[in-house]
């Protein structure tokens, strides 16, 4: 790993004499040069024809804009669309789609996503202080994973503060935020490779992403499991 983080560029474009961000950026630079001169060109968007609901009653959007993350993920916001337009295209056909966000429309020329709000997200959830219960966690984990592990996709970009795990205020859980993944262990970024080897070496990768969403969810004081 290049050791990047988000506010990275922020700081370097505030002082571009830090010697270490300079060096860490051009590192990343390369890294994700080397790796798009092996890459094969970048398949269209999945068509939302059969995954996409036609409607849905109800409850509340959002919009979901993907962005370039060069150096962050090494993706641009068209890989980065395509990357999660495939993988809930895949999780919709799914036993367990109920655990990943409902598309409703699908823009490519924005690019982004119209999803059904999914609820508050575990760091909120900490940080406002409002708890949840969540009925059968276990079960609802075992969902998430059963049904990844079937479509072949891995989520690369879980965070041990919950941000990608949403709570319903009825205590549903959903996995969100599939623009860092790789699905049939294709890989689309540098970055993306690096996090794939990572996880595919622990032996089990769906495993590992089972004990990290577990993991995320014992450390939410305010979530509780019945």
């Amino acid at each position: 790993m290049t050791g990047l983080r988000p506010d990275d560029l922020d700081r370097l474009a505030a002082d571009p004499s830090d010697r270490r961000l300079v060096k860490l950026a051009l590192a990343a630079a390369a890294r994700e040069i080397a790796f798009l001169r092996g890459l094969a060109p970048l398949p269209p968007p999945e068509a939302a024809h059969g995954w996409v609901p036609a409607g849905v009653v109800g409850g509340r959007s959002v919009i979901k804009r993907h962005h370039d993350r060069l150096i962050w993920a090494g993706t641009t916001a068209l890989q980065a669309f395509s990357i999660e337009t495939a993988c809930l295209s895949r999780l919709a056909l799914t036993p367990g789609a109920a655990q990943f966000p409902v598309v409703l429309a699908v823009d490519a020329a924005t690019p982004s996503l119209t999803l059904v709000h999914a609820g508050r997200d575990l760091r909120n959830i900490a940080r406002d202080g409002r708890p949840v219960a969540v009925p059968q966690a276990g079960a609802q984990v075992g969902r998430m994973i059963a049904a990844m592990r079937a479509a072949g996709i891995l989520h690369l970009d879980l965070h041990p503060d919950g941000r990608n795990l949403c709570v319903s205020e009825a205590g549903h859980l959903t996995l969100v935020d599939f623009d860092i993944a790789a699905v049939d262990g294709l890989c689309l970024s540098g970055a993306i490779a690096e996090r794939y080897a990572a996880l595919t070496a622990t032996g089990d990768p769906h495993a590992a992403m089972e004990a990290q969403i577990e993991a995320a969810l014992a450390r939410c004081p305010l979530l509780r499991r019945d």
